[in-house]
């Protein structure tokens, strides 16, 4: 039982399938970091506003 080309088309389906999942998870990946790079952008900012009203009652405890 010898199936040369429905195993090659087989294989071509898969190989399409595969590459589809691979660049939906790469995009998947993308979003994701993304929404990373945003929230620690976000969050770093906020620290740095959370942090303008602190440094100087800092500086004043200090003295």
């Amino acid at each position: 039982m010898h199936f040369g080309s429905p195993s090659l088309l087989w294989r071509l389906i898969d190989f399409k399938v595969d590459t589809g999942f691979t660049i939906w998870a790469l995009l998947k990946l993308q979003i994701n970091l993304g929404k990373e790079f945003l929230m620690y952008q976000g969050l770093s900012v906020f620290s740095l506003l959370l942090s303008i009203p602190i440094s100087p009652s800092i500086k004043i405890n200090s003295h």
